[in-house]
C-alpha cells in the first residue's frame, strides 16, 4: 500500500508541473521573429543611410576637387601676342573660347598649367585645355560626365589634340559665366579671336555651377568664383611700339 501511494504522489507531482505546449511554442516563434524583422529592418535602413551619406561625400569631394581643377586653369589662363615667323615652324595660336550649349557650357582656351610627367619630353607649362559635357555610351537614359581635355602642344586649333579625361561624372549641368570689366556684366559666351570688345583680353572672373546627380536621384548645386590673373595680351620681348 505505501507504494501504491508514492506512485500516486509522484504522478500528481508531474502533472501539476506540465511541459511546453504547442501553442506557446508557435507564440514563441512568431515573437522571435517579430524581434528578427525588426533587427534586420534597423540594420538595413542604418546601410542605407550609411550609402547615401557615403554617396554624397563622395560627390563632394569630386566636385570640390573638379572645381578646384577648373579654377586653377582659368587662373592660369593667357593669351600671347607672339607668333612664329618662320613658316617651317608650328603655328601657335592662344584663345579663350567659350560656348553656351545644352546641356552644359563648354571652354577651350590656354593656360600655364600644364605637368610635365614624362622625361626629357619636350614640354613646357603652356598647354591647351578644354571643358565639356559629353554623353555616357552604353546607358538605358541621358547620362552626361565632364571631360577634361589637355594637349601639351598649342596648335592652330585650339578645340581638338590631346588627351580626355572624365573628370566629374553623373553630371546634369554645367554652366560658366564671365564678368567683362568693360561692359561690366556677367556673359554667358566669350571670343578673345572676334574683332570686337572682346578680341586679345580675358574676362575678369568666372562663376562657374556644377548639378550633380546622386544615389537617390536628388540634385546637388555647387558654386565658386574665380579670377584671370592675366587678362591682356602677354607682349614680353616684342617691340615697344607693338599693336
Amino acid at each position: 500500500m505505501s507504494g501504491r501511494r508514492g506512485h500516486l504522489r509522484a504522478s500528481v507531482r508531474r502533472r501539476g508541473h506540465p511541459g511546453i505546449t504547442l501553442l506557446e511554442v508557435l507564440v514563441a516563434s512568431v515573437v522571435m521573429t517579430g524581434i528578427s524583422l525588426a533587427i534586420y529592418s534597423a540594420f538595413e535602413h542604418t546601410g542605407n543611410i550609411r550609402a547615401r551619406l557615403g554617396d554624397r561625400q563622395e560627390r563632394d569631394h569630386l566636385a570640390r576637387i573638379g572645381l578646384a581643377r577648373i579654377a586653377r586653369d582659368f587662373r592660369s589662363a593667357f593669351l600671347s601676342a607672339h607668333v612664329n615667323t618662320t613658316p617651317t615652324n608650328l603655328a601657335l595660336f592662344t584663345t579663350f573660347l567659350a560656348r553656351d550649349l545644352s546641356p552644359g557650357d563648354r571652354v577651350d582656351f590656354t593656360t600655364f598649367t600644364h605637368r610635365r610627367l614624362v622625361r626629357n619630353a619636350h614640354e613646357g607649362d603652356a598647354c591647351e585645355v578644354g571643358y565639356r559635357l559629353d554623353e555616357r555610351r552604353g546607358g538605358s537614359s541621358r547620362v552626361y560626365d565632364l571631360l577634361r581635355r589637355e594637349s601639351p602642344r598649342i596648335d592652330t586649333d585650339p578645340t581638338r589634340g590631346g588627351a580626355v579625361d572624365v573628370l566629374i561624372p553623373d553630371v546634369i549641368d554645367f554652366q560658366i559665366r564671365y564678368y567683362d570689366v568693360v561692359s561690366e556684366r556677367w556673359l554667358d559666351a566669350w571670343d578673345s579671336t572676334e574683332a570686337t570688345e572682346q578680341k586679345g583680353r580675358l574676362p575678369a572672373r568666372a562663376r562657374i555651377t556644377l548639378t550633380l546627380r546622386g544615389i537617390d536621384g536628388r540634385e546637388s548645386r555647387y558654386l565658386t568664383e574665380t579670377q584671370f590673373m592675366v587678362q591682356e595680351l602677354l607682349r614680353f620681348g616684342l617691340p615697344v611700339d607693338y599693336r
